[in-house]
């Protein structure tokens, strides 16, 4: 039924076949590279794991005293994280900054960001997949069907990936996805060439050349709706938010699980990072924007 369905609109199977709007070239800068490699060392799982190790080693060269005090902070560090809501602290300002609106109306667009698609599990198994935070599609389905004639937009993830002998990239699985829904192809207007969160809203603006009195909705994760909310207003361009995937439902104790925490202490590390880093250069206006002055 799904291969039925893709044939009727056109959206090629299987995945290494992108469709001829994703067939562009992209300048990927550098600085993708260079923000990986300063993640890859501000990750608390990372630090923790680099903590233990130095303590290893440190015993390894006969520096017991140190050993001991690097062994200990870690193991601390591992209580903590596993028994005390420390990562839901970290969290719960990200996704309770930007709540939902409890009413909506004459919604002229809606912007979806990428992030939450697998490439290269989708190319191995030859169908769609989506990571932890997938569920911003299903709010972003719910509002298609909710206001039919406002335009929808997929922004970033244009940039193709090669494994496995196929080739896709997060918009050709987002593409297909939405090709399996109820979502007419005509609706969908694709931006690939976003690579950061402020790349989306000057992109977007430029295509869809919204007018003062439009209505534009964007859709992403709870958590990561400060960055982009401060990046649309530094495009000046006023949106409602329209959190999805939240992580969290209480900030309270819970049931003790360090792999649980330390991935939302992770997620949460790299927002609160991602927020400090736009603003140092100059991508925002606001380390931290206020929902007071977003529109209703």
């Amino acid at each position: 039924m799904l291969s039925s369905l893709l044939g009727e609109i056109d959206i090629p199977r299987p995945l290494r076949y992108v469709p001829d709007c994703q067939k562009i070239t992209l300048t990927i800068p550098n600085r993708m590279s260079i923000n990986y490699l300063i993640w890859s060392f501000t990750q608390p799982s990372h630090i923790l794991a680099l903590i233990f190790l130095a303590g290893v080693v440190s015993a390894f060269f006969k520096r017991p005293s140190l050993s001991k005090r690097l062994l200990l902070f870690g193991a601390t560090a591992v209580l903590v994280i596993t028994y005390t809501p420390l990562a839901k602290w970290a969290m719960a300002p990200l996704e309770l900054r930007f709540p939902a609106p409890s009413e909506l109306a004459d919604v002229d667009g809606i912007i979806l960001l990428a992030g939450s698609e697998r490439v290269t599990r989708s190319i191995y198994y030859n169908e769609p997949h989506l990571n932890r935070d997938a569920s911003r599609f299903t709010a972003f389905f719910l509002l298609a069907e909710r206001f039919p004639t406002a335009k929808l937009v997929h922004s970033g993830g244009g940039k193709l990936l090669e494994r496995h002998g196929g080739r896709a990239s997060q918009q050709s699985i987002a593409t297909e996805i939405l090709a399996a829904t109820t979502i007419a192809p005509g609706r969908m207007i694709l931006e690939p060439n976003a690579t950061n969160t402020c790349d989306t809203p000057r992109l977007v603006k430029t295509i869809v050349q919204p007018q003062s009195d439009d209505h534009w909705v964007v859709v992403t994760s709870a958590y990561h709706m400060p960055r982009t909310i401060a990046c649309f207003r530094a495009e000046q361009w006023q949106v409602t938010p329209y959190p999805g995937d939240f992580k969290q439902i209480s900030v309270g104790f819970g049931r003790p699980s360090l792999a649980g925490n330390l991935r939302l202490l992770d997620d949460a590390a790299h927002e609160w990072l991602g927020l400090i880093y736009y603003r140092l250069l100059g991508y925002t206006d606001e380390i931290f924007p206020s929902p007071m002055t977003a529109p209703a």
